[in-house]
């Protein structure tokens, strides 16, 4: 197999042309280059111009601050461009035909590199500093007929293209790390929005779970305690309870597997299809063999989304594990679905006093409510759940048609208080 060897760009980095790229990688070797070649050219015109020995050193001393300068651009941009430009003046004091050499165009380099690093403010006066200059130095040359006008005329334009190519590669270096740091920015979002979408499916199945776990154990443990007291009298009537025990351990934990086949990501999990209104049916009966004095209202046909029924399916189911475990003694238990124009309405009341006030302890608070008003709240939907006025407890959710959030009403179901303990 061929080996790639890894990129070391970032997600969000926008590579460079190649040549470009070459260009970055040896900088260095690129202005001692340009500076040799101007340095050398340089050579040769100072002998001409100059007119005494003194005068040449003076010149030479010049032409090297301003290749300084132009190898120290990089650290100090401002700083070299003012020394590069107090010794273009000097050349000024040299006399006319010693004003301007062929290493002058480094103060048009320069101003290209400042234009790259600075904002216009403070590029644009010092291209416009050089330019006086350029007009400065070639007067006295034009009057003794050493040049023609069209020769500063280029300086001028070879100082403002230097000048408006270092601003549009100071733009295009911004746009650039602009479109990188959107390219990041976005995939930061997208990591976010995943990790949200995980997060709000684990709290889905672990719902999920926590309804499973709360039927059938509270089913398991009721239809058990009747079998254990049945037993002496009816042992036939006790095992058919436990009969009724085994199976629906058997649902839920055929029910936890799939739940959990889903939580680990199988590519696989079971296709056992969810419950929904057309089960709650069934639900009602098993309430009712545990001793649940229950009794449903519902139209024939609702033909609710599957998410919302399953949703309608886990409210009631979860309002009957509370009554089981919550309520204590009670006499009746309604549960009541219908449809209205704002959505689907569950209700689930009961008539109980509670345990503690049959005299035994509370249960260890849980999750059902806060579960069933997440469930609600995934639908846009509300959820109002205490103690009736008349005594026992009621819970009533409503889910709108198209999921859009409910404005909560003005005063609450119940007068009083949510006081049952969440499961």
């Amino acid at each position: 197999m061929e080996h790639r060897p890894e990129s070391s760009s970032s997600p969000g980095e926008v590579r460079a042309p190649w040549p470009r790229q070459w260009l970055e990688r040896h900088r260095s070797a690129v202005d001692l280059v340009v500076l040799a070649l101007l340095l050398g050219y340089n050579q040769l015109v100072l002998p001409v111009t100059a007119a005494s020995t003194a005068h040449l050193w003076l010149l030479e001393a010049v032409s090297a601050g301003l290749g300084l300068c132009w190898l120290l651009r990089r650290r100090r941009p401002e700083a070299a461009f003012a020394v590069a430009v107090l010794l273009a003046g000097s050349q000024l004091l040299a006399g006319p035909g010693s004003s301007v050499l062929p290493v002058d165009v480094l103060l048009a380099l320069l101003v290209h590199h400042l234009a790259a690093v600075r904002r216009w403010r403070v590029s644009l006066p010092c291209a416009a500093l050089i330019i006086a200059w350029i007009v400065a130095a070639f007067i006295p040359i034009v009057r003794m007929g050493y040049s023609r006008l069209s020769l500063p005329a280029l300086c001028v334009v070879a100082v403002l293209w230097a000048w408006t190519a270092g601003v549009l590669q100071q733009t295009r270096r911004e746009h650039l790390a602009a479109l990188a740091h959107n390219a990041e920015y976005r995939l930061h979002e997208a990591e976010l929005r995943h990790e949200r979408a995980e997060r709000q499916e684990r709290s889905r199945i672990a719902r999920e779970i926590h309804d499973i776990v709360s039927h059938g154990l509270g089913v398991m443990v009721v239809v058990s305690d009747g079998a254990a007291a049945t037993a002496p009298s009816d042992p036939d009537r006790a095992a058919a309870a436990m009969r009724r025990v085994r199976d629906t351990g058997r649902e839920a934990l055929g029910d936890m597997r799939r739940m959990l086949s889903v939580l680990r990501g199988e590519d696989d999990p079971p296709r056992d299809p969810q419950p929904g209104e057309q089960d709650l049916e069934g639900l009602v009966t098993e309430a009712r063999v545990t001793g649940l004095p229950v009794h449903l209202e519902m139209p024939d046909a609702l033909n609710l989304p599957a998410g919302l029924g399953l949703t309608v399916y886990r409210i009631v189911q979860e309002g009957l594990a509370n009554v089981r475990r919550h309520a204590g003694t009670v006499s009746s238990v309604e549960v009541r679905v219908h449809a209205e124009p704002s959505g689907v309405v569950v209700e689930v009341h009961d008539d109980g006093g509670g345990l503690s006030a049959a005299g035994t302890a509370p249960p260890v608070p849980g999750h059902g409510l806060t579960g069933m008003r997440e469930r609600v709240a995934s639908h846009g939907g509300v959820l109002h759940a205490g103690p009736r006025s008349d005594g026992g407890f009621a819970l009533r959710a409503v889910l709108p048609w198209g999921g859009q959030p409910e404005e909560e009403p003005s005063k609450p179901l119940e007068s009083a208080a949510p006081t049952e303990e969440d499961v």
